[in-house]
């Protein structure tokens, strides 16, 4: 059996967000609080408020927040890369990840975080014409 990184986008995130959970669990949940979580009523004058709206995707509150997150990103991500393309699949987890961002500071009075958010896009990727 040959193991091919098939899918560079999905695969990345992936091993990326483990990565940053694994670092977030040494310091104690510090570097999510800081860096991976978009809260309401931003700070706009902070630098890093802009760093978190497409950040927050990459933090986790735990393992099985994670896993669970993962299992259905990792069925679906690689057969929509496949089929549309690394660009095209980072351009729409890039811009779901902004928008609902930006939603949730404007609606919402509670932190985000996590992948879960993307789920959505890559549901309405079925109506895209490749």
């Amino acid at each position: 059996m040959k193991i091919r990184y098939n899918a560079p986008i999905i695969l990345t995130y992936t091993l990326f967000c483990i990565g940053v959970l694994f670092v977030d669990t040494l310091t104690g949940h510090q570097i999510t609080r800081r860096f991976f979580m978009v809260y309401s009523f931003p700070v706009l004058s902070d630098p890093v408020q802009y760093f978190r709206m497409f950040s927050y995707i990459i933090g986790h509150a735990n393992w099985s927040h994670l896993a669970g997150n993962f299992s259905i990103i990792l069925l679906i991500g690689p057969l929509l890369e496949e089929k549309y393309g690394s660009a095209k699949l980072f351009e729409m987890i890039i811009f779901t990840a902004v928008i609902t961002a930006l939603l949730n500071m404007i609606l919402f009075h509670s932190g985000l975080l996590g992948a879960s958010v993307l789920l959505p896009c890559f549901w309405e990727t079925k109506f895209l014409k490749a």
